[in-house]
């Protein structure tokens, strides 16, 4: 067995033990995972924390949706309605994560796993922009 793969399993043996009992990332845990890591020397720590990293990235996005939207508004029923219209997602087991973004001028970009939706002033006008050139 590679060493890489070994890492690897190392990696999400700790992500199962960074998880609470929703299944999500819990924070405190982390830390306590991060501890331990820094006990080992760095060539042994390193490859297996970049694994970790990365694969605590992918669990969150499981989970999360995250909503950049142009205002700072505190309008949680635009959020909420927009996370319920969603076919795929489940508000119950679903974290909303939201923040402002000036550069989309106007509207909301939202990210829920790996699929992005994006209806923003910014986007329409890069969508007109290309269809001219």
């Amino acid at each position: 067995m590679s060493t890489d793969s070994k890492d690897l399993k190392v990696a999400q043996l700790l992500l199962n033990e960074s998880t609470g009992s929703d299944n999500k990332i819990d924070a405190d845990k982390v830390k306590e995972v991060l501890q331990e890591l820094r006990k080992l020397p760095r060539s042994k720590s390193l490859p297996v924390l970049r694994h970790y990293q990365r694969l605590i990235n992918i669990h969150e996005r499981s989970y999360q949706c995250i909503i950049e939207k142009a205002h700072s508004d505190n309008n949680s029923a635009f959020s909420e309605t927009l996370l319920t219209n969603l076919p795929q997602s489940n508000p119950n087991h679903t974290e909303l994560v939201t923040s402002t973004n000036a550069s989309l001028i106007a509207g909301f970009k939202l990210k829920l796993g790996d699929d992005v939706y994006e209806d923003s002033i910014s986007s329409r006008l890069s969508r007109l922009k290309k269809s001219l050139t």
